[in-house]
């Protein structure tokens, strides 16, 4: 059976009830029949009962205390109103685990062969000192792709990962780029520099796997095996990959302390405060400069049915937002994030002129968004939008996803065409979110998409999605900005919308952190690593 608008809406609303074990007799005979008579209710199901096992499990590990030898296995916390759900969540993670485990690219740290290489592209190599790589050269400003393996015979490098993750590898090392989320360290020296967005950045080889809680921490994996864990800033978790998994070792270190995991077991470190000092150097760097165009609507004056972007560094043209239809701008202005915002009452749509807008070129889209609760499903259209030209016309767009079998119901959706990428924070909260997606072409030429929602990454890669939403085929022509909406006929947008970027290229996740906390564009040497 497919769900209807407002079957979806129920849907979403029993999970919460669910997740926070405040669900009544009633509503769970309502959520049992949906669950029995739709596919795609349990499909939603799924996904919303594993995320909320994981954040409950997550939780629970931030509460352990110091390393403790009498006792290294933290205590998680449940709330009792939610016992019964857990054998159901388990359940969801599990099926879960089986789906993303099928696209692992390594296992405790041991990677793998046997998938194809991926062409999804998770980090760059960002600064360099004297570099000698082993097998083909890596240049400064390279992407990184998931899977890629790194041999460094000299020097130093730098590697900054989607997430906001930043590595420091010097050589001889050898390390795997996994994901925006995880490295692999199978020899050499590491430090790992993981800001607040990034926390839960993992790095793991065959002795340990070290899951950062906030902080800077370093590893050195030796050629017996043994590899060494020092926290400078802030907390990690370690867990040793000796032994079955029941009987792994797990500990937490605080800042100034190390261990040392190997076959034979966990140990104290030697010499640990020299080898802290070492660790704790500043190596200088190489790095590119790069500047980026820019078009900036602020919406904060409003002239009759115009607005007026703020731009640098972009090719000639008026940039103009002006009122396509629906009501007077000046009757849409609400207090913002930043100075004024459009209140927009999903019957406005508005278009701007954007020269090269439609090339295949790397693009970052970032504003802040505001969507009540209450928001409807007809007013989940597009947010922002544009067409694409080339062999096969196809609308890019960012909205709020409205399809559960796709992801969470009301978190940030970007598509084109029929691809999707949706992320995990719930947008439809009366809160102002900030918002980036940023598109880049890989190596076959296809574009790949990643959202940052609140400085997080949440969304990386691209994936085909179901059928197409609205009238796909948009009166815009190509060359020109839609916000709001696409044309008469189709779904519409309904929220607040403040300071809205659109740059000539990709921003990294420090770029946009700056952007959203200060609403300025970065100077480059400011985001440059000590």
């Amino acid at each position: 059976m497919s769900m209807s608008d407002k079957d979806s809406l129920v849907l979403q609303e029993l999970c919460n009830a669910l997740a926070d074990g405040a669900i009544t007799v009633a509503q769970h005979r309502r959520l049992s029949g949906l669950l029995r008579d739709s596919a795609e209710a349990r499909q939603f199901y799924v996904r919303s009962m594993a995320l909320s096992a994981s954040l409950f499990q997550y939780a629970g590990e931030m509460m352990t205390e110091a390393p403790d030898a009498r006792s290294s296995r933290p205590r998680n916390i449940i709330r009792p109103g939610a016992w019964w759900a857990i054998p159901i969540a388990a359940a969801a993670m599990l099926v879960l685990a089986f789906w993303f485990g099928s696209n692992r690219s390594i296992e405790n740290g041991t990677g793998s062969t046997s998938e194809p290489e991926s062409e999804e592209m998770v980090a760059r190599l960002s600064g360099e000192n004297g570099c000698r790589w082993t097998g083909s050269s890596i240049a400064l400003g390279d992407e990184l792709r998931s899977g890629q393996r790194l041999d460094l015979l000299a020097g130093a490098a730098e590697i900054t990962f989607d997430s906001g993750a930043q590595i420091v590898v010097e050589a001889p090392a050898s390390m795997e780029v996994a994901s925006a989320w995880n490295a692999v360290l199978r020899r050499g020296t590491l430090k790992a520099t993981v800001p607040a967005q990034a926390t839960g950045f993992r790095v793991a080889n065959a002795a340990v796997e070290v899951v950062d809680l906030g902080s800077e921490f370093s590893m050195i994996a030796d050629e017996n095996g043994g590899t060494e864990v020092f926290v400078q800033k802030g907390a990690v978790e370690t867990t040793s990959q000796d032994g079955s998994q029941e009987n792994r070792k797990r500990v937490v270190l605080h800042e100034r302390q190390a261990r040392r995991f190997a076959r034979s077991g966990v140990s104290d470190v030697a010499n640990r405060e020299e080898k802290l000092m070492r660790l704790s150097r500043r190596l200088s760097f190489q790095r590119i400069k790069r500047p980026f165009g820019y078009a900036h609507w602020d919406f904060d004056v409003a002239k009759d049915h115009v607005l007026t972007a703020q731009t640098a560094d972009l090719p000639a043209g008026s940039y103009e937002m002006t009122l396509k239809h629906g009501t007077a701008l000046a009757a849409l202005q609400t207090a913002g994030r930043w100075g004024s915002a459009l209140n927009l009452d999903g019957n406005t749509a508005l278009e701007a002129s954007f020269p090269n807008l439609s090339a295949r070129a790397s693009r970052t889209i970032a504003f802040w968004t505001r969507i009540s609760p209450e928001s409807e499903l007809s007013e989940a259209g597009p947010a922002v939008a544009w067409l694409f030209d080339g062999k096969e016309a196809r609308l890019f767009r960012i909205g709020w996803n409205r399809n559960p079998a796709q992801g969470a119901f009301g978190v940030l959706d970007a598509r084109m065409g029929r691809r999707t990428v949706v992320g995990m924070t719930p947008l439809r909260d009366g809160q102002w979110h900030h918002v980036a997606v940023v598109i880049t072409p890989n190596r076959k030429n296809e574009m790949q998409i990643r959202e940052y929602t609140d400085g997080r990454l949440e969304g990386i890669g691209v994936r085909a999605g179901g059928k197409r939403r609205g009238n796909e085929a948009v009166e815009i022509p190509t060359n020109v900005l839609a916000i709001g909406g696409t044309s008469p006929s189709s779904e519409h947008f309904r929220g607040g919308l403040d300071e809205l970027y659109i740059c000539d290229r990709a921003l990294a996740q420090r770029e946009i952190a700056y952007l959203m906390q200060t609403n300025q564009v970065v100077i480059p040497d400011l985001l440059a690593a000590d």
